[in-house]
């Protein structure tokens, strides 16, 4: 089949990506990682970046970390945001080199300072746990709110299950706190009122904890290992 003009622009543009050109030929991995390091070697940028990816992922040939590290970094000095975010999270995981919560921290501030929503719900996610620097649970919260605005999946999923959770606690509150006082309301009303407050702050720190070490941990762990999702 005739390829479109505009992809045939993007490819000699440098802008071409792995799947630009899957409706018009077949896939060929290990032809692709070949073509990209015969690129890679010349210095050229996109190629280092995709073949990084490739070895990250095991795409064309074996599963090589130490030098998905290493293409990534070459990158990554260039000002590349993908990159500086996939090099970020092995420093941080400890992928292909030792672990680097430091240059981690450092590598997903630049990346975020770009505007790569991933980046900034990672380093809010590092800013959350005191990882790579000190916690700074509202230079956390100002990074969510950026990564939401572009539409990053995890934080709008957190967003969503934290709306539904919060409405199930105060429904369970609430219902709890009638059970209890429904005798005598008016004479224990002040008695009530105080045991409602208290049941609230101890059910939204209890979810607070849970929620936080449980599903957002578990966000950010699918987040990690997932090379593709450095794009």
């Amino acid at each position: 089949p005739t390829r479109r003009s505009s992809d045939l622009a993007t490819a000699l543009s440098g802008r071409w990506t792995p799947g630009t050109l899957t409706n018009y030929i077949t896939q060929n991995y290990a032809e692709a990682r070949r073509l990209y390091a015969l690129a890679a070697e010349q210095g050229h940028a996109a190629a280092q970046y995709y073949l990084g990816l490739m070895h990250m992922n095991g795409e064309g040939g074996p599963q090589n970390d130490a030098e998905a590290r290493r293409l990534l970094g070459l990158v990554a000095e260039q000002g590349h945001a993908e990159a500086q975010s996939c090099l970020a999270l092995m420093h941080e995981g400890g992928y292909g080199g030792p672990q680097n919560p430091d240059e981690a921290r450092r590598l997903y501030k630049l990346a975020a300072e770009q505007g790569l929503a991933g980046a900034q719900f990672n380093l809010a996610m590092m800013h959350v746990d005191g990882l790579g620097g000190p916690q700074n649970l509202a230079e956390a919260r100002r990074l969510l709110g950026l990564a939401a605005e572009r539409g990053h999946a995890e934080v709008v999923a957190v967003q969503v299950m934290a709306l539904i959770a919060i409405v199930i606690v105060v429904v369970a509150v609430l219902v709890a706190n009638e059970i209890f006082c429904a005798t005598g309301f008016l004479r224990y009303f002040d008695t009530c009122v105080a045991l409602y407050h208290i049941r609230a702050v101890l059910a939204f720190a209890f979810f607070a904890v849970i929620f936080r070490d449980g599903f957002a941990q578990t966000l950010r762990s699918e987040e990690r290992r997932v090379g593709k999702e450095c794009r």
